[in-house]
């Protein structure tokens, strides 16, 4: 299963130099399909090749792990090394499934020589729903202890696959997984105790360990369901109708699955993940890919190397298949009706699966070297390294100017309608990126880039006591003895009419989070007094609207306005069914504004301290939620993501830092000083970026650079600029370029249209259910 891509290839291999070096070397992928053309577009097969797997390299391993105070350590100086067909892969693994997903038989197999016609495949482990057979496996799943850094610990999970259980159980004959759910399986052969030498290395305390299923030539077979989400709502979960299978080395989940810190796991340094059947997109959900997640030919573990095929995914039909792992370093994953779990299966009975499916096979080379994380820059320092085609997303400026009065202007010809969605595969994006609501939204990022060019935030305006992360008061009275009103913010710093009202609709939602204080509740997705909050803003979204907006933005077509405004509004505060917030909600509040500005009449007149201003109210507005009410992160990338919630501040932020339009510094404060406690100090209540660095200290336990490694890396960047450019870069291609965001921004016809700069309407996807 993918663990989400990583955020870190949106930087410039100029931008990011880094202090360490990575060992591995440069290489690439090639595809070669066999019997049909490279050039067609992703098609249905039934079986998918990886050939060349395997190669030399290292990776680390967790050294100690301290659940208390939520600490791990990476043997960083005793890399483990591995080599030869299918490493790292040749490890032992461990087997997950998720759900919706019914598993009826699961079964092992190892061969001394597939290859060879009198070879037999030698079954090692076995489940069979229907017999309840369960020869050599053990049912798990992160249903343990919880910790902040570590999440759920693994353990013994009951007959239904989603509840712990003291002991070791069979999966019951009608087990059914639902979207989000998930099993493991190891097999039944206890670990040593943890330990850095011991046979199955450190390992959580207090867990049952067991071993996995090594082997360099192993095959893995299924016979499962996989029915249609009938249990949960897309709102309720993050995988919907998502159901996967896939292969993680075994020490993963015994420290950590889903750690928010990289180093209670050996995964983000490339220990290996193979998936062999996953649905990647709920809009595309009968679609099963097969992807590789190693250093192997590719600079993105995070992402990996997904072959351009899909195997169809039949929800009415029990399906069967696998994944053969051949002694050459080929991988076949494959789906047939002829698959069979026999305690012995001849080689020439396994091989006829594939053979005959040989017409309708897909299959990629590796390169054999990888190419690592890191490579070496010119200089000597270990630099990030980036896809080139990720350049060509952000769009030039239109114009080079500060002056906004050349703010392009929306025009009401036709007829407003409430925003629908238009993205719904992943295709749509390139859609997305040719619309005029794409080309409206960054104008207007840049535009107000610019304008926040050496600005500050004034005093009296960001809050201390949301970022102070002492538990004395020292710093709260040292740099903010006062806190203005609204009233005394307008009076002070504004004077654009826009920015006025939209302070005083953030005034009046605020004070909406005293009419519902939070409850003690023990809700999974935070607390469930928010919803009470959230259906107070949508039952009050048109008034705010009407009283503070309605002489100043779409004179004559207010009403129009309004009709596409509203869901913008709604949509900036979080999810009312999830009860979470990320960068999607914060594209809302944007997006609002934006078109806003762009719905005046008259001068402009918006100056760079206005805009902060604005944002510095909003950012301390959803702060105040995620903490009284324990917002999750929407979709978040946890440890390998930029922040769990917010993208805007780091630009407007690094902007403020630099001339944008001369590009030039204009500080003497480096990048390195986020890591300066007493700089934070200094800078979080005027500097945006030093605000959010604040706030994350706050909330986050633990080294910086294990909870927030990205951030980390960039302060080794020599200057904002280089800073500046990147983050705009990472929001184009991590919000506004991927999917998972964007699909939750709806588009009208008159704000943000689905029509190109012709005023064409735009195609739209057909989603069949």
């Amino acid at each position: 299963m993918n663990l989400l891509s990583l955020t870190l290839l949106l930087f410039t291999t100029e931008a990011l130099a880094l202090t360490g070096e990575r060992r591995a070397r440069t290489g690439a992928s090639f595809l070669s399909r066999v019997a049909r053309s490279t050039e067609e577009e992703a098609g249905e097969y039934g079986a998918l090749t990886f050939n060349n797997v395997g190669y030399e390299g290292t990776y680390y391993n967790v050294e100690s792990i301290n659940v208390d105070k939520c600490e791990c350590k990476l043997n960083t100086e005793s890399p483990f090394s591995f080599e030869g067909p299918n490493s790292p892969l040749d490890e032992e693994l461990s087997v997950h499934l998720r759900g919706p997903l019914r598993l009826k038989q699961f079964a092992y197999y190892l061969s001394e020589n597939e290859t060879n016609d009198d070879a037999t495949w030698e079954r090692l482990a076995y489940y069979n729903s229907e017999t309840q057979a369960a020869e050599n496996v053990t049912f798990m799943g992160n249903v343990g202890e919880n910790s902040t850094c570590l999440g759920q610990a693994l353990d013994y999970v009951g007959t239904d696959g989603i509840s712990s259980a003291s002991s070791s159980k069979v999966l019951e004959a009608d087990n059914e997984l639902y979207s989000d759910e998930e099993i493991i399986i190891y097999s039944n052969v206890t670990c040593e105790s943890s330990g850095w030498s011991k046979d199955c290395g450190v390992y959580r305390h207090g867990i049952p360990a067991f071993h996995g299923f090594s082997g360099t030539t192993k095959m893995f077979l299924f016979e499962f369901e996989t029915p249609e989400e009938s249990k949960y709502s897309e709102d309720d979960v993050l995988y919907y109708n998502m159901p996967a299978i896939w292969l993680l080395n075994a020490r993963i989940a015994r420290t950590s699955q889903y750690p928010t810190n990289t180093s209670c796991s050996c995964w983000a340094s490339g220990c290996g993940e193979f998936d062999i059947f996953e649905v990647m997109n709920s809009t595309d959900s009968n679609k099963f890919v097969s992807t590789i997640h190693d250093f192997q030919g590719t600079d993105e573990v995070q992402t990996g190397l997904t072959l351009n095929g899909y195997m169809l995914r039949t929800p009415e039909e029990t399906q069967s298949g696998g994944a053969v792992f051949g002694s050459d370093g080929t991988i076949t994953v494959f789906l047939s009706n002829y698959t069979d779990f026999s305690s012995q299966i001849e080689a020439s009975v396994q091989q006829s699966w594939i053979f005959d499916l040989e017409e309708d096979t897909l299959a990629t080379t590796l390169s054999s070297a990888s190419s690592g994380l890191y490579s070496s820059s010119s200089e000597g320092a270990a630099v990030l390294r980036i896809s080139p085609n990720l350049l060509d997303i952000v769009p030039p400026l239109i114009r080079e100017t500060d002056n906004m009065d050349e703010f392009p202007r929306i025009d009401f010809k036709r007829s407003a309608t409430a925003p629908t969605k238009k993205i719904n595969i992943e295709s749509d994006i390139q859609v997305f990126q040719k619309s005029v609501a794409f080309e409206r939204i960054s104008i207007g990022l840049f535009k107000f880039c610019q304008l926040c060019s050496g600005k500050q935030v004034p005093p009296g305006v960001l809050e201390c006591h949301l970022v102070n992360y002492q538990d004395d008061q020292t710093h709260e009275n040292q740099f903010q003895n006062a806190l203005y009103t609204t009233d005394q913010i307008v009076e002070k710093y504004v004077a654009n009419r826009l920015v006025i009202a939209f302070l005083k609709i953030l005034e009046e939602i605020r004070s909406k989070i005293e009419l519902h204080p939070p409850v003690e509740n023990h809700s999974r997705y935070g607390n469930l007094v928010f919803r009470e909050w959230f259906d107070d803003l949508v039952n009050d979204a048109e008034r705010l609207l009407d009283i503070h907006l309605t002489n100043i933005v779409a004179i004559g077509n207010f009403d129009s306005y309004k009709t596409e405004a509203v869901y913008y509004l709604i949509n900036a505060f979080g999810s009312r069914a999830r009860i979470d917030y990320g960068t999607g909600h914060e594209l809302s509040f944007l997006a609002l504004f934006i078109s806003s500005v762009m719905c005046l009449s008259g001068p402009i007149d918006l100056n760079g301290t206005e805009i902060l201003i604005l944002f510095a109210k909003y950012l301390d507005l959803i702060r105040t939620l995620i903490l009284t009410y324990k917002l999750e992160p929407a979709g978040s990338r946890g440890v390998w993501g930029l922040d769990d919630h917010f993208h805007l501040p780091y630009i407007l932020g690094s902007s403020q830092f630099v001339d944008t339009l001369q590009n030039k510094q204009l500080t003497t404060i480096k990048p390195s000083s986020i890591l300066n406690n007493s700089t934070v100090k200094r800078c979080c209540l005027n500097n945006m970026f030093f605000n959010s660095i604040s706030f994350i200290k706050k909330i986050k336990k633990g080294p910086f650079n294990e909870h927030s490694p990205l951030l980390y890396d960039i302060s080794n960047v020599k200057t904002w600029l280089k800073i500046n450019q990147g983050m705009i870069k990472m929001y184009f291609g991590e919000v506004l370029g991927k999917h998972p965001v964007v699909q939750h921004f709806w588009l009208g016809t008159i704000l943000f249209p689905w029509t190109d700069k012709d005023g064409n309407l735009l195609p739209t996807s057909i989603v069949t259910e």
